[in-house]
């Protein structure tokens, strides 16, 4: 059986299918173990195998590149795998079948690529060693990791030890530009040490720029990468950053999704994109200016519920507020020491409620509160004088506990 490290698609990664045999199929017993999330949701009603093939060209997950997905396929069947792991220094594949697999050791069978996919990964992992090349040879700055964006992230992003300066992004993309430019030839070579985990081991060479340890699946050119843009940076630990590049036909979405998203603003704020930004600081200065002044009209309402809990005459008495929980809190706040004789109900939120019951009678009242409840469940605790807790609301079971609470308090 081929080890990782010298598997079919690791030795030419154009190679789109092969015809090879099945070592090992048994049913897998715990999806939710085995599977990365984002592939869980692939089995549907389906049973979910663990394939190990004598060869492959499906590219198991690691070094930071995904696993491709594809197809096995017998003369009388065709199954997905929607995921490659490992086992030691096998390749295991997660083959999915909506009963038995009638696959048994032994069977001849093709496997194929997710070719799409497979071209993404290379054109990101390349783009990536290219990348990470020119950071180290103009800015002596090393990849400490790197992780690629999947599914709905575009975004890959490399590790690096400092921030980069803006007019330093700028000069890395104009050496990124240049280098695809020169058509550097890109190539495998292996070497006869195996490593108990990793395998057979290997490095990509990028013409004369960069020569480095991997296990993934690369092009053959620089010009097969097309495009590699560096963007924006994420604080990480420490000095760290996380530096977020796209690469290859990444770029072509990234860019017609970020135009949508342009005209979309156009639309929304009625003006040219070159004062969309002056439009959008303009908005969020009346947005701050509106909420200090919410708050400042909160609070003095606030005070006035306050004085009118303290002036009542009546023995319960329940506010239910469409404001924030910040709102019944300073009601508290201002009223609790006040409180003589009196049960208090303070009631906020919609779906996600919040109760504070305070005064007399505090344990009594959260009891009957939660009789009430049939579905929603009350949670919370406090002290003999004070309830606090949060509600999370089922079906019209919001307006039940209203009407309850305005019924006791009204006597």
């Amino acid at each position: 059986m081929t080890i990782i490290g010298r598997l079919a698609c690791q030795n030419n990664s154009f190679l789109r299918d092969i015809e090879t045999q099945v070592v090992s199929q048994t049913p897998c017993q715990d999806a939710t173990n085995e599977l990365p999330p984002d592939r869980r949701g692939l089995i549907g009603e389906n049973q979910l195998y663990l394939v190990e093939l004598e060869d492959t060209v499906l590219f198991p997950e690691g070094g930071g590149q995904p696993s491709d997905t594809g197809i096995v396929a017998s003369e009388d069947h065709s199954f997905d795998v929607i995921y490659v792991g490992r086992n030691g220094l096998n390749a295991v594949h997660y083959v999915i079948a909506p009963g038995d697999l009638p696959l048994k050791v032994g069977d001849n069978v093709v496997v194929s690529v997710n070719w799409e996919s497979r071209w993404d990964h290379m054109q990101q992992h390349t783009g990536q060693h290219l990348l990470s090349a020119l950071l180290k040879i103009h800015f002596d700055v090393p990849t400490l990791g790197w992780g690629m964006g999947t599914g709905d992230t575009v975004l890959n992003y490399v590790e690096i030890p400092r921030k980069l300066e803006d007019f330093e992004i700028e000069q890395l993309n104009l050496q990124i530009k240049a280098t695809i430019n020169q058509n550097l030839p890109i190539s495998v070579v292996e070497h006869d040490e195996i490593h108990e985990e990793k395998g057979s081991m290997r490095d990509i060479r990028i013409g004369h720029l960069d020569n480095n340890s991997c296990c993934g699946t690369h092009l053959q050119s620089s010009l097969q990468i097309k495009n590699v843009i560096a963007l924006n940076q994420i604080s990480g630990k420490k000095t760290n950053t996380r530096l977020q590049f796209i690469v290859g036909d990444r770029v072509n979405d990234f860019v017609s999704q970020s135009f949508s998203i342009l005209k979309n603003l156009r639309n929304q704020l009625s003006c040219p994109d070159e004062l969309i930004p002056e439009k959008v600081a303009q908005l969020n200065s009346s947005i701050k200016a509106s909420n200090t002044t919410e708050k400042k009209m909160l609070k003095e309402l606030a005070e006035i519920k306050a004085q009118e809990i303290v002036a009542s005459p009546s023995k319960i008495i329940f506010v239910d507020s469409e404001f924030s929980n910040d709102f019944t809190s300073n009601i508290f706040k201002l009223s609790n020491k006040a409180i003589k004789d009196k049960t208090v109900i303070l009631l906020s939120g919609k779906n996600q409620g919040s109760l504070i019951v305070y005064g007399e009678n505090v344990k009594d009242t959260t009891d009957g509160i939660s009789s009430v409840l049939e579905k929603s469940v009350l949670k919370g605790g406090g002290s003999p004088s004070k309830y606090q807790g949060k509600i999370q609301f089922e079906k019209n079971e919001r307006n039940k506990l209203v009407k309850y609470l305005e019924t006791i308090s009204s006597h």
